[in-house]
């Protein structure tokens, strides 16, 4: 594929409203074909790219075809503005995405989706892009430097303890020692890891518990082993974090990669750490039930806001459209899915 550099560029992140920022869900999209890629952009359907990539590589590809081209290089978002999209590779049967709004931060209702995913894509390849818009971009050859965030400012402090505000201390942290084990709630960012290991100290010096509970599924976890030094992280968001060069910033560290997989951390915490198990039938009902209603309408809500605030909206910002394809037809596929997929809701599929 022919990729070119690119500038992380915001385009219709605002609206000519003064200094108000306009709502939106801003994905950017791209398609595979011949040996060449096309970029897009659409205001308004990253939180539902769920549903509207889930039927299949034709309208799929419609669906993404019925916005604008923009340019291959100012075209692109940054991690920051960038809230979806895709890569449709026809030439290699790959789908790349990552997008919808709960499936972004709940790791068992991703696998579930995928699963029933593949079975609409058959002979395709589908994956999570964890990095977000950083993996688009790497996927079709462009630099991805100025789409990710610059965490060498030193505005970002690293893994802490919130003290004053302990509902910031939303990750799992599990530490062991020549003591033994012990478990802390800590705040951050999987990205604060590329700080290196200097932010240990501060871990280090709070007390640890030998029975941490969170009321939720922790946003991600990380397990520290001083002796051998190693480092096992997971976590169920996106992440700008580039796993392959945290051992430079650990060094002698051997850095595990968990990905998603909440579950390895628990068994290494030794019953240090708990939290509520997701519940995968729930998450299957809720599937098909947001499938059975996927097809939407074009919805634009920033025009009500310009029209009460006396603004203009730019192109990009005005644009909205709909879902495509027949939806009955999409909810007989739903209902054969749910007569076939029998045991994807407690694991057993």
């Amino acid at each position: 594929m022919d990729g070119s550099g690119a500038a992380g560029v915001d385009i219709g992140t605002h609206a000519n409203l003064g200094s108000t920022p306009t709502m939106g869900q801003r994905a950017n999209l791209v398609v595979v074909r011949d040996d060449q890629w096309q970029l897009y952009y659409d205001h308004w359907c990253a939180n539902r790219l769920d549903r509207e990539l889930f039927w299949g590589p034709q309208l799929a590809t419609e669906f993404v075809q019925s916005r604008g081209p923009v340019d291959r290089v100012s075209g692109w978002l940054d991690n920051v503005w960038c809230e979806g999209g895709a890569v449709i590779d026809h030439d290699r049967r790959v789908l790349l995405w990552f997008g919808g709004e709960d499936i972004m931060w709940d790791p068992v209702e991703r696998s579930i989706h995928a699963r029933a995913m593949a079975h609409v894509w058959a002979g395709w390849e589908i994956r999570w892009a964890r990095g977000g818009v950083v993996d688009l971009a790497s996927y079709v050859g462009v630099s991805t430097g100025s789409l990710r965030s610059d965490r060498s400012t030193g505005e970002y402090p690293g893994l802490r303890v919130d003290v004053e505000n302990p509902s910031y201390n939303d990750v799992a942290v599990s530490i062991t020692d020549t003591s033994g084990i012990g478990a802390l709630r800590a705040g951050g960012d999987v990205e604060d890891l590329e700080l290196g290991a200097g932010q240990l100290p501060e871990l280090l010096g709070h007390q640890r518990s030998n029975n941490i509970t969170f009321d939720d599924l922790p946003r991600f976890g990380v397990h520290i082993e001083l002796e051998p030094k190693r480092l096992a992280l997971w976590t169920c968001n996106n992440t700008e974090a580039d796993f392959g060069t945290l051992a430079t910033v650990w060094p002698g560290w051997e850095i595990v990669d968990l990905d998603d997989d909440f579950q390895q951390h628990l068994r290494l915490a030794k019953g240090t750490l708990s939290w509520p198990t997701p519940d995968r039938a729930k998450a299957w009902s809720e599937l098909l039930s947001s499938l059975r209603a996927a097809h939407q309408a074009p919805s634009n809500p920033a025009l009500e806001i310009a029209a009460q605030m006396g603004g203009t909206l730019n192109p990009a910002t005005r644009e909205s459209r709909g879902s495509v394809g027949d939806p009955e037809a999409k909810r007989a596929l739903v209902d054969q899915l749910e007569r076939e997929l029998v045991g994807l809701d407690d694991g057993s599929l």
